[in-house]
Order: C-alpha cells, then structure tokens, then sequence
C-alpha cells in the first residue's frame, strides 16, 4: 500500500469486508429466508408503488463461529479453565447456585460456556416522524459470555451481535423461524461430543448452553412460549417455509 493512497483497495463494502476477512477474523453473517410476501414497493419513477413479491430474511452470526473467535484468544481461555469451584457457603455467581450444580451439562462438564442471551427492539429512525415510526424497528439478539470476569464482560467488546430481524417479521413469522439456526447450533454445544475447533493446531473441544435471559417482559414472553413450542415439535421448522 502505497503513502499516497492509504485507503486503495477499501472503496467498496466488499472491499471493506475482505479486509476484515483478512486481517481481522471476520465473521460472515448469514442471510436466512424467512419466505415471501406480497409488499408495495417504490418504482423507478419515485412516485409511484406497485405490489411486488419480496422475500423476507433475518441476519444470524453463528454462535459457534463466535464461539470459536472468542475461545482463540489466550486471556479468556485462560479465564475458562481456570474457573473456580462452586462454593459451598456463598452465592456470589450462577456458578454457585443449585440450577448450575444439577445441570447435566455442567455436572459433566464444569467449565462449559455459560452463555447470556439478549433481546430488544430498536427503533432505527425518528420516532417523531409518525408514519414512519414502527415501520423500520429491529428486533436484535445478542450474547455475552459469563465465563470472562466481570470487568471485562462490561466493556462493550464483549457483547457480540446474534440475530437481527424485522420486528414485524418476528411478528408475522413467530420468533420459532428465527431462533430455529440459533437452536440447532446450541444442540450441537450442550451434546456430549461438544463442538470441536482448533486453536493454534490444538484441539479443543466448546460445550455451552444458555444460563440467562434477559429482555423486556413481552419479547420474554414471546420467545420462550417459541422456544418451548420448537422444543417440543419431533423437526425444526424450516427456515425456508413459504409464508402466504
């Protein structure tokens, strides 16, 4: 790269996303279908609408590949296996209550990932504007990792981005479609084989299930009568179910 131009080859979003790819271990988000519906869309002229099919999807970053990027850095692997015991006498954590002692995957593997999940919507433009508010909310999912200490799970760099999602997609599709990736990836880290990833040419083996969520009392509701419904279900829903 040459003085004079320091920013060639960082012109484009996909400039911009290869160099993270590159240098920073990016991870690639996946756009999942969610199905199609009939939505008025702006012509070319710009006055005019016309009812168009357009298929609806959500964004999902791995758990697992999180995970597996998190897990490569030396301190917090360190700040995993090295975890202290359950106490006896204090409740200071999880860790120490009744809930993590007699789960089986912890009575199993005691240093497993103990993730913290998140829920909230955002309103993404001005919620003055009346008309418009409402239309453009997102629905976003996050995670938090309970094993790191607390002074570094308050910084922000430790929140990572789950899920994103039209909120009124979550409305039509039932929050069922959308956490059905998330899901699948959590049955493979609370299985007895784990999830197996490298770290410099080491095998390491990622166990982990969810220990807390948090959101506001509806979207809770919500997802956990979802989740308890998708649990039961013999299949998981597709994620690429026609909606009519």
């Amino acid at each position: 790269m040459q003085w004079n131009s320091p920013f060639e080859g960082l012109r484009t979003l996909n400039d911009h996303i290869r160099a993270l790819q590159l240098h920073y271990n990016y991870i690639e988000l996946q756009e999942i279908p969610l199905g199609y519906i009939i939505d008025n869309v702006l012509e070319r002229d710009g006055a005019t609408y016309a009812p168009k099919t357009v298929l609806e999807t959500f964004q999902y970053v791995s758990i697992i590949d999180i995970l597996k990027l998190v897990i490569s850095n030396k301190n917090i692997r360190d700040a995993v296996e090295s975890q202290s015991s359950p106490s006896e006498t204090e409740l200071k954590s999880f860790v120490d209550g009744d809930n993590f002692k007699s789960h089986p995957l912890f009575q199993a593997f005691p240093k497993a990932i103990r993730i913290f999940f998140y829920h909230d919507e955002l309103e993404i433009v001005n919620p003055l504007l009346g008309s418009k508010a409402g239309v453009h909310k997102i629905g976003a999912f996050s995670v938090k990792f309970q094993n790191i200490p607390d002074q570094a799970n308050s910084d922000l760099p430790s929140i990572h981005a789950l899920i994103v999602c039209k909120y009124e997609d979550s409305k039509m599709c039932g929050f069922a479609n959308i956490l059905e990736p998330f899901l699948h990836d959590l049955d493979l880290l609370e299985s007895e084989f784990g999830v197996e990833t490298f770290v410099h040419e080491v095998k390491y083996v990622l166990h982990g299930t969810v220990t807390q969520f948090c959101g506001d009392t509806l979207a809770v509701m919500e997802v956990f009568k979802n989740v308890v419904d998708l649990k039961k279900s013999c299949n998981f829903v597709q994620g690429s179910k026609i909606i009519v």
